[in-house]
């Protein structure tokens, strides 16, 4: 079930998000997530990205303090603690203390793209002229590396993310009808990272 509702919710259908929130609830209780005691850090990474796009994010916050001791492997520079902290800020709102928590990880890895897409998105939210630039490094890094070690769909995710992010920077405000045809868009891409912050950014141009 998690898997189908992983799978509706990439293609677009956002109002999955809330059951898939709930199945992770139903099977964490059930100790599906844990092995010897202990959860993966994809999982422990990927609830909490869930529930805050549930909008549930005390109970983002309340698990990311109770498994944080539980990382297969360990976590001793907390870093994917301080990334799941990042993204419970982010989603309260507080984006300059969320971008203080995103912590470095190494180019090569998975992680990396995780913490520069939330930095994206905050410098987004925060109207920051240093947007474009971001932008720009990150698809750059994106196209240098995807045939290293970035898969065909992957780097479509990141790229698709990037053409709506800058659409949605350099858009009017108040615009419905440009509001509708970001969304119209949106929604017709497959692949397609932050598909849901990008509609809710999309709504509130209109």
């Amino acid at each position: 079930m998690r898997n189908t509702c992983t799978l509706l919710i990439d293609a677009g259908n956002l109002e999955f998000i809330p059951l898939l929130h709930a199945i992770h609830k139903d099977n964490l209780k059930r100790q599906y997530f844990l092995i010897n005691g202990e959860i993966s850090a994809n999982a422990y990474l990927n609830l909490v990205q869930v529930a805050t796009r549930a909008r549930q994010t005390e109970w983002a916050k309340k698990f990311t303090e109770d498994y944080k001791g539980l990382i297969t492997g360990g976590d001793e520079d907390q870093f994917f603690y301080r990334l799941n902290m990042a993204q419970c800020l982010f989603a309260e709102g507080k984006f300059e203390e969320a971008s203080n928590h995103i912590p470095d990880a190494p180019s090569s890895s998975y992680y990396h793209h995780i913490a520069r897409r939330l930095e994206l998105k905050i410098y987004y939210e925060l109207d920051s002229d240093l947007l474009p630039y971001k932008m720009e490094a990150f698809r750059k890094f994106i196209e240098r590396t995807a045939s290293k070690n970035i898969a065909n769909n992957l780097k479509t995710l990141h790229i698709n993310f990037i053409h709506f992010l800058l659409q949605l920077s350099q858009s009017p405000r108040k615009d419905k009808k440009r509001s509708a045809l970001l969304i119209e868009r949106i929604n017709n891409k497959k692949l397609v990272a932050e598909r849901s912050w990008l509609l809710e950014k999309a709504r509130e141009l209109g």
